[in-house]
């Protein structure tokens, strides 16, 4: 439990979809159980918390409200009740004074006892009115926060200032005027909120807290920013409770965590938080545990540290977090879980922008456009504010059993259209029973929604009604009922392992840190690279290159070890943690595939020009004071840019368009053409077999030295268990010729003249092939005129087009199946590989009548190419490309 009147829990204050009412009596059966005493309602896109403060709630509201008090107080919880009045109140008016006194006299009559009243994130200033009646802002904010505290008698009564962190201090935390005042003024029993030296604080030191304790003359309450996520949701932070000392509990009278908007995300950042304040003392630090590591080698010593304290309790992050993953790996397997909020079509922005080592800037030079408490992240790319699509108060719902996996991922892997608006408000009511209802959403039964079928293991659960999980003597929820996993199949346990589950928290682990593997992935993936061109080196082989097959082979088992987990995580019975954290699995894994396919390109000496020197930006060279969003984007980014040779590259790995997602585990690798099952390739693509591969695909044999070819592979598992990534698993190919101007003349002289002799006699004099019924995707008539243009695009193409654009691709993949992300990663691939050995830009020939083919790859970020460069160019074919 935590020390009697320290405050500990969690306040719900993010922006963004605020959790269902489910979730937070769940959250209140976790904090009994972890041993943590407190729960803030703040949601800051709840209606009626702050948009529309004024309104009191209606008799459905309340019911909701006050079952939400109960179940708290049940738990032992303290629920407090927070409003946000801040954004348009009239500080000198006794009607406003008045709409906030009847708001929180509603609440009390529900059962509520504690309150809070918050005034970040907004303009410090006031109006006319306010101007003559106070002489400050500050003198405005302390006279009704006193006035509603007194006429409440209620305690615990927590205040937000607008000035919450040192550097929104002004001029400085020791020199603020509005501080001093607050300290001074405010009523002494009011605790006052603070998120310590910055918005999201890497650090939370003594020494920072007694000076915040000296000017607010009390000790601060924490409102604890590290966890959150919400200006940037592609991320997600599951690493432990790190970098505040248990000695800041001397010197604060309480930490309230602001977490991950995915409730899912936060079991591992309220386990660790809860043994926190537990603890009467720090561990003394073991080797190698700077980033909080989970090698067992260094967890066992630290757990012997620990162990040899019997006096008091002391709290290491490495232990912390190995208990938080062995207590939550039982809960992948108990389902279906509390109800999800709706899920929002386009919730986030693209990826952050790629921002290389000379461009590392500080936090006061990247802020987001306003500093709020924590808020979604506006400054990524020229993109809309996140637009939340799902309807608010429709009756169209139905299970979120039901509810495609698709649409749980667009939300944080696919950016906006920005051609599409919304009239859809940010705000949001989650005290309504239609946002709290499962979504109901019809099953379509396409391929984008296989997931359907992988989690008919768990149909069973489906029916099961949530309910409150009880704390048994063991300290365990859940531990008197019937465990989930007796009725899974002997064959459905210990799938997902400890080691797994922890790579997982690696990659998505903290603002400022990676985890210790992750930081380990990034550094073999940098050395990798630096030393690729060893593999150039003629004769035996060197104990240097021995010493890179060995490391690829180690980082080749980690993209193996998440695609595993990927497939397993997909048959789990609880549901609701699937579709929360499967999303960014999803992503994890779609990179580290793109990611060891470069590798086993490199590992083929298809690396023809030596890096220079690689940058050392890492996050270790962070400033401890820099916010996060000044760090361009986390983990899976940080590795992207390492083998991302532009800016313009990193333009593709920037979707600004939403594509048709799949939920198929691929895995790709570079081909050579000869290898590829031929038979197989005309089934797929062909339209007169031997003739379309030598129109299509030959000339990439002929002059793709070195190679730029790879192929996407279905990774799923076949019904016998076993993956299914042979040829037979084929989804798209992507082939690139380096230098497609140095080829012009041969591809004259040689092989379009061998071409014509093959096959254009028979074909002049036939007056119609018969269509074969594989498309290709070009729907065009294969008469001579056709191929004489196709074959001969290249030639018209002016010296000027192909000094921006040298590389020639050709993409393929089957018309009328969704292969749009498969596509996605291996132009990720190709582009990559092609600017890495000096390409600054490609193009590919598409039929102009494939709409299909021509929307998505716009979609992915390709575009029509002036036509005013290419001379001769006929109607028919469609040049696109992309600058790298």
């Amino acid at each position: 439990m935590a020390e009697k009147g320290y405050i500990c829990g969690v306040v719900e204050g993010f922006y963004g979809r605020p959790w269902t009412t489910e979730q937070r009596k769940h959250l209140f059966t976790l904090l009994r159980k972890f041993g943590m005493n407190t729960y803030l309602y703040a949601p800051k896109d709840d209606l009626k918390h702050r948009a529309e403060w004024r309104l009191l709630y209606t008799p459905e509201e309340a019911a909701l409200l006050e079952s939400l008090i109960k179940a708290a107080k049940d738990n032992g919880i303290t629920f407090v009740y927070a409003l946000s009045p801040g954004i348009d109140i009239v500080y000198s008016s006794a009607k406003e004074l008045k709409a906030i006194r009847d708001k929180l006299t509603q609440v009390r009559s529900l059962g509520c006892t504690a309150f809070s009243l918050l005034f970040d994130d907004i303009e410090a200033s006031m109006n006319e009115m306010d101007r003559k009646q106070f002489s400050s802002f500050a003198l405005a904010q302390l006279t009704v926060s006193n006035s509603i505290f007194e006429s409440l008698g209620c305690s615990p009564f927590f205040f937000c200032p607008t000035e919450y962190c040192e550097s929104s201090a002004s001029p400085s935390l020791e020199e603020s005027d509005y501080l001093n005042l607050l300290g001074s003024k405010l009523h002494p029993d009011i605790h006052i909120l603070w998120t310590g030296p910055r918005v999201v604080s890497r650090f939370l030191t003594v020494d920072h807290l007694q000076k915040v304790t000296n000017v607010l003359r009390r000790k601060p309450l924490i409102w604890d920013n590290l966890h959150a996520n919400d200006y940037d949701p592609k991320r997600v932070f599951m690493g432990p409770f790190l970098g505040r000392s248990v000695a800041i509990k001397n010197v604060t009278s309480g930490l309230l965590l602001n977490p991950n908007c995915k409730y899912e995300a936060n079991y591992v950042p309220f386990f660790t938080l809860a043994e926190w304040v537990q603890s009467g003392l720090d561990a003394p630090k073991v080797e190698e545990d700077s980033n909080v590591v989970l090698e067992s080698s260094v967890s066992e010593e630290a757990m012997k540290v620990v162990e040899r304290s019997k006096s008091t309790r002391l709290y290491h992050p490495i232990t912390s977090l190995r208990r938080a993953l062995e207590d939550w790996l039982p809960q992948f397997y108990r389902g279906p879980g509390p109800t999800i909020p709706p899920l929002s079509q386009r919730e986030t922005q693209s990826i952050a922008t790629i921002i290389g080592p000379s461009m590392m800037r500080s936090s006061s030079e990247v802020p987001p456009p306003q500093i709020r408490t924590c808020e979604g992240n506006e400054f990524l790319t020229d993109l809309p504010p996140p637009i939340y699509t799902s309807p608010i108060g429709s009756a169209t719902t139905v299970t979120v059993q039901a509810f495609p996996l698709s649409e749980a991922i667009i939300g944080v892997v696919e950016a906006h259209d920005a051609s599409s608006s919304s009239t859809e408000p940010q705000t949001v009511n989650s005290l309504t029973v239609n946002y709290n209802e499962p979504m109901e959403i019809p099953f379509s039964g396409g391929k984008e929604d296989r997931i359907m079928s992988t989690t008919d293991r768990a149909k069973e659960t489906d029916s099961m009604e949530f309910g409150e999980e009880q704390t048994t003597t063991n300290g365990r929820i859940g531990g008197g009922q019937k465990s989930p996993l007796d009725s899974l199949n002997g064959s459905d346990v210990g799938k997902i392992n400890l080691e797994s589950v922890a790579l997982f928290v690696d990659i998505f682990y903290l603002p400022f840190d990676y985890g210790k593997r992750g930081a380990g992935l990034f550094s073999e993936l940098k050395w990798l690279y630096e030393n690729a061109q060893l593999l150039h080196s003629e004769g035996p082989e060197s104990n240097e290159c021995e010493e890179w097959h060995r490391r690829f082979k180690e980082f080749s088992r980690t993209t193996n070890q998440l695609t595993e987990l990927y497939k397993h995580v997909i048959h789990l019975p609880n549901k609701s943690l699937l579709q929360e954290i499967f999303p960014y699995l999803w992503e994890a894994q779609g990179l580290f595939s793109v990611l060891c396919a470069l590798l086993k390109w490199m590992r083929k000496g298809n690396l023809l020009i030596a890096p220079t020197e690689s940058s050392t930006w890492g996050l270790e060279d962070v400033d401890a004071d820099s916010e996060p969003w000044a760090l361009g984007g986390g983990f899976l980014p940080d590795m992207q840019k390492l083998v991302i040779a532009s800016p313009k590259v990193g333009e593709m790995f920037t979707v600004k368009y939403a594509i048709p997602l799949s939920l198929t585990c691929y895995s790709i690798r570079p081909v050579d053409l000869l290898s590829l099952d031929k038979l197989l390739l005309f089934d797929l693509f062909a339209l007169s077999e031997e003739f379309f591969f030598d129109l299509t695909f030959a000339p990439f044999l002929k002059y793709g030295a070195p190679s730029h070819h790879f192929a996407a592979e279905c990774a799923d598992e076949d019904a016998n268990g076993e993956a299914n990534s042979s040829d037979g698993g084929l989804c798209s190919l992507a082939l690139g010729i380096l230098n497609a101007s140095g080829l012009v003349e041969s591809f004259n002289s040689e092989f379009i003249a061998k071409f014509r002799q093959k096959y254009l006699p028979p074909l002049a004099n036939e007056q119609q092939m018969e269509e074969d019924t594989h498309s290709t995707g070009d729907n065009t008539s294969l008469d001579a005129e056709m191929i004489e243009q196709k074959l001969t695009i290249p030639l018209h193409l002016s010296s000027d087009f192909l000094a921006s654009y040298p590389s020639l691709v050709e993409i393929r993949w089957l018309m009328g199946s969704n292969e749009a992300v498969s596509v996605r990663r291996l132009l990720h691939c190709v582009s990559a590989s092609l600017a890495l050995n000096g390409s600054n830009g490609f193009f590919t020939i598409v039929g102009s009548d494939c709409g299909e083919r021509i929307e998505l790859l716009s979609r992915l970020g390709l575009q029509p190419l002036v036509h005013r460069d290419i001379d001769g160019l006929k109607d028919g074919f469609v040049v696109m490309g992309h600058a790298l």
